[in-house]
């Protein structure tokens, strides 16, 4: 992946300079001689610990190391940084040069990007929006590995609406990356969310991962999956022939507002997004960061 080069680029290596004063500075001091001072309380200690945890993101993994602790996730370099945090407690340092000279190390980059939109939080909730194409093995795993376990796991505080990654041209046909059976998968899709509603379209996609997308031995037909979620096939078709493209105006327009053409990308409370089929045990403590005020349960255990 080519990366343009970004204004102010010169600038970087002053900070680098920069940081690497800093490195050295602590360098220095840990090798130094004896601790200085008794040790902190247990308190101060955690305090400044849990801090560094929600600011330092391991390479390894690009999760903050908070995160990586509470599913397990190996994140060596992090283990390394608590050690030398450990030590700079020990010896005094004040909080804020701490979380300076930790901020300023080498790391990975958080899986969460600003969309430029404003924040949209409500209490308690989170809200979600996911851009996938049907046909798209990565898009068919944010449903079955992200979306699903999620609301499993959080249940009503997920407020959700999918939405299609299509293209449209001058004579008014819709296309899709993986051809013409997922441009009108999608709008068959679309149907089942805005004519039926999104848990509809949620037992209907269930099925579709399953038996038509995920059976390449026996595929089942579309009208297998409506049936399943107790739509009528020939409701359904109606739908996709004659409303489709009317409702399928919507994800065109919101792919454009977030900039959203790789399947999946999902976009939580309108302001932050992940690209990527990424489990949802390994972006859960970021999910639930972004709920604001009271949180479900399931946050509250984490």
């Amino acid at each position: 992946m080519e990366i343009q080069r970004r204004p102010g680029a010169g600038k970087k290596g002053k900070r680098m300079k920069f940081r690497t004063i800093l490195l050295v500075l602590a360098a220095l001091l840990f090798s130094a001689g004896a601790l200085r001072a008794g040790e902190p309380t247990g308190t101060q200690k955690k305090s400044v610990i849990d801090e560094v945890k929600d600011i330092y993101v391991c390479p390894s993994n690009n999760m903050y190391l908070s995160e990586a602790d509470a599913i397990g996730a190996v994140c060596p370099e992090g283990a390394k940084v608590i050690k030398w945090v450990e030590r700079m407690v020990a010896e005094n340092w004040p909080r804020e040069d701490v979380l300076e000279l930790v901020s300023n190390l080498r790391m990975g980059k958080p899986l969460i990007s600003k969309t430029g939109v404003p924040e949209c939080s409500k209490d308690g909730k989170i809200k979600v929006e996911a851009f996938i194409m049907s046909y798209c093995p990565y898009g068919v795993k944010y449903v079955t590995d992200t979306l699903i376990p999620m609301i499993d796991a959080l249940g009503d505080s997920v407020d959700f609406e999918p939405y299609f990654i299509m293209q449209k041209s001058p004579d008014g046909k819709f296309n899709a990356m993986h051809g013409q059976k997922e441009a009108d998968e999608n709008l068959r899709m679309i149907c089942l969310r805005d004519k039926w509603n999104k848990e509809v379209w949620l037992k209907y996609t269930k099925c579709f991962a399953k038996e038509i997308y995920g059976n390449r031995e026996a595929p089942k037909d579309w009208s297998y999956c409506a049936e399943q979620a107790g739509v009528k096939p020939a409701e359904l078709d109606a739908c996709f022939k004659e409303q489709a493209g009317g409702f399928a105006e919507q994800d065109l327009k919101l792919s454009a507002t977030y900039s959203a053409y790789a399947s999946p990308t999902a976009v939580y409370n309108c302001g932050n997004t992940i690209v990527g089929a990424i489990p949802y045990q390994n972006i859960a403590g970021q999910i639930c960061r972004l709920i604001s005020g009271n949180k479900p349960e399931a946050c509250k255990k984490m």
